[in-house]
């Protein structure tokens, strides 16, 4: 094989990687527009529940991990990470996204 077409071999398998491997990441994931949300203080488990009818996003926890726990107040329009990172500040309790675009709720402690 010459290098020309070795190039355009390569190439041709890199866009179609490229094609695949974009095609399979849920829009909500590659970009977060801010969204409005009003969250008071109270317990972590309503809290996560009244943010993931606002946000629209699906939030996983355990009953267990969170609680006990109390949730930070958060209002305004922020994206969806920001807004959960504060509603669980000084909790002991984070996030991460799953490739399904959840947020999972983790202990920051384990």
């Amino acid at each position: 094989m010459t290098s020309t077409g070795r190039a355009v071999l390569i190439r041709g398998v890199m866009m179609t990687a490229l094609a695949l491997g974009a095609g399979g990441i849920p829009i909500g994931v590659t970009a977060q527009a801010a969204i409005g949300i009003r969250i008071a203080r109270q317990d972590m488990s309503t809290a996560l529940l009244a943010f993931s009818r606002q946000s629209g996003r699906q939030i996983l926890f355990s009953p267990t991990l969170v609680r006990g726990k109390t949730a930070r107040a958060v209002a305004g329009r922020m994206d969806v990470g920001a807004a959960l990172t504060t509603i669980l500040k000084g909790s002991g309790l984070g996030h991460r996204l799953t490739p399904g675009g959840a947020y999972l709720i983790i202990d920051t402690h384990a």
